[in-house]
């Protein structure tokens, strides 16, 4: 269970009917998240507490999140003529609340009550279904708009909630195929500045493969991705195989290209999604340097990594342009013929 950022006692696991939250049993604080406050408070209140939020300066909070570890930010802003000071990780979406400060907030209006509606007729439940259609679709703009999502990589992406475990396995069996591939076994390539770029390029392949995998399994499930990345890997690998390639050196091009077939399944299943670019300012900096790049721009971008990456880094991958069209193919067949979870 997390700690309380105050006190440092552990919390207590609230599950009411509006979610579930964390409360402390010595000083009253309350550790709520963001789907909890939306829930809890008026739409106006919530949107503003996280836009508030968003534009506070890193680190202006002496406290930690008790989710993360990482420092907060201090949010202030006004309810009802009162100034709320509260405290948020915009990570984890968490936000902490001294005693009190949540029940001055403007809560959410109650339900209507329930009333018999007549019956209605085909062409009114039709034009009704329009209409409730066209407000998810502004309340997911809305929130695509506010950056309301879990992973601070994404936006407009489904938001994990299931262990990826087919995402993981994935990754494990690249990383192992790259490091006792015999290009890095023999003799000591780490002074050279091709194996350096080898290395990063390695990194970069792991973040952008846990991060978009781990959406796309939430809407394919584990075994539908891995059946995506798996007819991807494979069908590059027969383009590289007959231009003469050998399979045992292509670790890092297959890699890369059967990322690409679960960019065009993802560019397709959400066009109106981004993707992070950039790297952190140090490894350890909680001041994030990075600019959001559309989701088939992104992908775009890593077709064009598969093209010339292996020759900048002396690897031997003859037919790199169509194994990437290969690839790129069995993502947009996959959207065009497979269904969702």
């Amino acid at each position: 269970m997390p700690d309380c950022p105050r006190c440092f006692h552990e919390l207590e696991r609230l599950q009411t009917a509006g979610g579930v939250s964390w409360q402390c049993p010595d000083c009253g604080g309350l550790l709520a998240t963001l789907p909890f406050l939306r829930r809890r408070l008026s739409v106006e209140a919530a949107n503003r507490i996280w836009q508030t939020a968003r534009e506070a300066e890193p680190g202006s909070s002496p406290r930690q999140c008790p989710f993360c570890g990482k420092d907060m930010v201090r949010v202030r802003s006004e309810f009802n003529g009162r100034d709320i000071e509260l405290d948020a990780c915009l990570p984890c979406q968490a936000f902490w609340f001294d005693r009190g400060e949540i029940e001055s907030l403007p809560e959410a209006p109650p339900p209507p009550p329930a009333e018999t509606e007549p019956e209605l007729s085909p062409v009114a439940k039709e034009k009704l279904v329009t209409v409730q259609m066209q407000l998810i679709q502004e309340r997911m703009e809305m929130d695509s708009s506010l950056g309301m999502s879990t992973d601070d990589e994404t936006t407009g992406l489904p938001s994990p909630e299931l262990f990826p475990w087919a995402t993981l396995l994935v990754c494990t069996l690249s990383i192992a195929a790259w490091v006792t591939a015999p290009r890095m076994t023999c003799g000591s390539h780490f002074s050279s500045h091709s194996d350096r770029d080898y290395w990063l390029l390695l990194l970069v392949l792991g973040r952008e493969s846990w991060v978009l995998g781990r959406s796309a399994e939430e809407e394919l499930g584990g075994v539908r991705l891995l059946a995506l990345w798996a007819v991807s890997a494979i069908a590059a690998g027969i383009a590289h195989l007959a231009a003469g390639g050998e399979l045992v050196r292509l670790g890092l091009s297959l890699a890369m290209e059967a990322l690409l077939g679960v960019l065009v399944w993802l560019a397709q299943a959400f066009p109106g999604a981004h993707a992070a670019g950039g790297w952190r300012r140090g490894l350890f900096s909680r001041y994030p340097s990075r600019f959001w790049i559309p989701l088939p721009v992104f992908a775009a971008m890593w077709g064009v990594l598969c093209l010339f990456v292996p020759s900048m880094l002396n690897i031997e991958a003859p037919g790199t342009l169509v194994a990437m069209l290969a690839a790129a193919g069995v993502g947009f067949a996959f959207h065009r013929f497979v269904g969702r979870r």
